[in-house]
């Protein structure tokens, strides 16, 4: 049975609350946007983080949110777009572009890091949460230089603001 047009509203509304539980530090509401035996994992991160790897589980998951939640306090926006949602009954595949934005007035706001995630949702009793998330944060490698003009352009920009806040 495709997926109606209510369960794609759903699946929209379900990463509205994911992050604004991350944001808040909500941990309860975190946890339940997940299912019982999920298996979350990033790739990309800092390692001295810690946050890299498979965490499986609603304790493993809410040790991260507790985590993620320490090290930033509601210093942070994530906002996350699904780019394609395609699935077939009581499971869906989703594709998102996630940013995580620092806030707060220049020079101190901006992108703090970009990423993608590949999730599968299962429908559990009447709502979607994630089975598998996997999040694959983007390394900006600054070597070799962009020879994109806008990219070069917008790298100008920052630096010669962020040198006019020294």
């Amino acid at each position: 049975m495709p997926l109606k047009p209510e369960d794609y509203e759903a699946i929209r509304g379900l990463y509205g609350r994911y992050s604004m539980a991350v944001d808040t530090g909500d941990l309860d509401a975190f946890v339940a946007c997940f299912a019982p035996d999920a298996d979350y994992s990033y790739e990309g991160l800092p390692e001295h983080l810690g946050r890299n790897g498979s965490h499986v589980g609603h304790e493993a998951i809410r040790a991260l949110a507790a985590d993620i939640w320490a090290g930033t306090q509601g210093h942070v926006t994530h906002v996350q777009v699904p780019q394609t949602i395609s699935g077939d009954g009581d499971e869906a595949q989703v594709v998102v572009y996630d940013h995580v934005l620092r806030r707060g007035p220049a020079p101190h706001a901006g992108v703090i890091h970009t990423a993608t995630a590949e999730d599968t949702l299962v429908r559990l009793g009447d709502g979607w949460v994630f089975k598998v998330r996997v999040g694959h944060i983007h390394i900006h490698d600054t070597t070799p230089e962009p020879t994109d003009v806008l990219v070069q352009a917008r790298d100008s920009l920052v630096a010669a603001v962020h040198n006019s806040y020294r």
